[in-house]
């Protein structure tokens, strides 16, 4: 990838995604490049230079230009979010933990998640 450029493989069922004014984002743990450092890449596609197909790939080049960060690409944004734990609704005053957040897996914390190479 570079600033204004990216190269992509993507399945046949992405591919009318990738049009002109769309978003590429990825998160750093699956874009990996040393120049993003710990960030996130944003890149808003300015033109399709290339397609070809191969197999069950396209690849293709597109022309982008680089957003600094999701507030560049997306300047506003509403969101509202509700949850409730599965033990909120038991009528039991102690009931037995079923919502797992992550302190009953301790085998988990051995894995490290990486999403590319």
């Amino acid at each position: 990838c570079a600033p204004t450029l990216l190269k992509l493989a993507v399945p046949h069922s992405h591919v009318h995604h990738l049009q002109e004014q769309r978003l590429i984002v990825g998160s750093r743990f699956v874009h990996g490049c040393d120049h993003l450092g710990d960030r996130h890449l944003y890149h808003r596609i300015r033109n399709v230079l290339s397609h070809e197909e191969s197999g069950d790939r396209h690849h293709m080049a597109v022309e982008t230009e680089e957003l600094s960060s999701i507030a560049h690409a997306i300047p506003k944004w509403d969101l509202q979010f509700s949850w409730m734990p599965a033990e909120a609704l038991d009528e039991d005053p102690f009931p037995e933990m079923k919502t797992d957040y992550g302190l009953n897996r301790p085998h988990l914390e051995e894995k490290k998640r990486r999403l590319f190479g």
